[in-house]
């Protein structure tokens, strides 16, 4: 049986990359063919050169904006021989099924969310959704929209978020699942050893210096580095780079982690961490914590040492981890076999 994935994998962003990259690895270990349909719809470079401008904007020393321009594009190329790694087509014809997600990829608010294909429009076979998201794109836009009518084209439907279900629920008569992001498909390998270093994965330039003081403020009361995972941030003791697209496997080493994302904040789960994150609102990180239990690790406008001094007791929360990914996996692999030839 031949799988075509349609999601964002290539881009300048490892959560996109490792989110589709484990959904691909999890059809394979399911003893199916895939590849990714390559809509080449990202402006990969404009993205790291976003993030060398940001850098330069904030900093003042030279000696800095050098690292942080060399560090990126380093990271650049890392990540993009990554993504070139997987199997793409541009053709939508001859699959024996098309899995759409996940990520925000319907999220219409958004242009490049528009396109065709991540409605699996012009595929013509089985059609599955695998945890797609609307983010927080109103209601009203899918009034009479073409995308609705793509949508009960659909055989199976997953989605990542109970606003993307409750709000697609309104114009389409079909079950929809909730499942969990793709990065949960695949165990971690967790460890009860840790070294004396606090991971950092945040989007550069997202905190206040009040936060980043109160940030560094508790590295040095604990005696602990601060180190920066796959991008350079300044402020850190120490940046590293990703492994094949992968900054998130220092977090096994970490004593604890700080995140304000949500595969940051997926994978400090996955690792069965001791983490902060800085969800300012975001709908998507807050259901994320609230799918697991774990709203009281949101930081916001709270007091990062009282927040650490709560510790994350695993044991009690881990039967609805895996619960969760056990509905997802089962999800996954009945609605592929229902719609098999």
């Amino acid at each position: 049986m031949k799988i075509c994935i349609v999601t964002v994998y290539n881009s300048y962003n490892f959560g996109s990359f490792l989110q589709a990259k484990n959904l691909y690895n999890y059809i394979l270990n399911q003893g199916y063919d895939a590849v990714f349909y390559n809509g080449k719809s990202r402006k990969l470079f404009r993205a790291c050169a976003r993030k060398i401008k940001k850098n330069i904007i904030t900093n003042k020393s030279i000696i800095k904006i050098i690292k942080g321009t060399f560090f990126e594009l380093k990271e650049y190329f890392i990540l993009k021989k990554a993504w070139e790694s997987l199997p793409s087509t541009c053709s939508r014809k001859g699959f024996d099924c098309v899995v759409v997600g996940s990520d925000e990829i319907w999220n219409i608010s958004r242009l490049e969310c528009q396109k065709d294909e991540f409605w699996a429009d012009g595929f013509d076979c089985p059609k599955i959704s695998y945890a797609p998201s609307i983010n927080t794109t109103k209601s009203e836009l899918f009034l009479n929209s073409k995308y609705v009518e793509l949508l009960k084209k659909f055989d199976c439907i997953s989605v990542r978020d109970e606003y993307s279900k409750k709000t697609l629920s309104t114009y389409c008569n079909k079950s929809i699942d909730v499942v969990v992001d793709p990065t949960f498909l695949n165990s971690m390998s967790v460890s009860s050893e840790t070294q004396n270093f606090i991971a950092v994965y945040l989007f550069y330039g997202s905190l206040t210096q009040q936060e980043i003081n109160d940030i560094i403020s508790f590295a040095h009361s604990k005696n602990m580095k601060l180190v920066s995972l796959g991008q350079y941030i300044s402020w850190c003791d120490k940046c590293i780079h990703s492994i094949n697209g992968m900054p998130f496997y220092e977090y096994k080493n970490a004593k604890y982690v700080i995140t304000n994302t949500f595969h940051g904040t997926a994978y400090a789960i996955n690792y069965r961490k001791q983490f902060i994150t800085y969800s300012k609102g975001k709908n998507k990180i807050v259901e994320l914590l609230d799918s697991f239990n774990l709203g009281n690790r949101d930081i916001t406008n709270e007091n990062i040492m009282d927040k650490f001094n709560e510790i994350i007791d695993y044991s009690k929360i881990n039967n609805k981890i895996n619960n969760n990914i056990d509905h997802s996996k089962n999800y996954l692999c009945d609605a592929i076999r229902s719609v098999k030839k």
